[in-house]
């Protein structure tokens, strides 16, 4: 599944998840947030609704990864309490 969010013409936003065939219920997790609007709750509603439909579908896992220095993705995933 890809969600993505457009407004004037401008894909800015993004949040994907990739079911794992060889583990039901698992899936990768991936974020980006435009620089334009970071720190603005953008990920936060976004890996909500991820959340959400992970459930309605039987996911009990998000597999993600940050780099070292994505200090906003980490403060994120972290807040959430992953």
């Amino acid at each position: 599944m890809i969600s993505v969010r457009c407004s004037s013409n401008r894909c800015s936003d993004y949040v994907t998840y990739s079911p794992r065939s060889a583990y039901d219920g698992v899936s990768d997790l991936s974020i980006y947030i435009h620089r334009d609007h970071r720190g603005k709750g953008v990920g936060k509603q976004l890996l909500q609704k991820l959340e959400e439909i992970g459930k309605q579908n039987n996911f009990y896992k998000f597999l993600l990864f940050t780099f070292p220095f994505n200090t906003l993705g980490q403060s994120l995933y972290h807040n959430a309490r992953y």
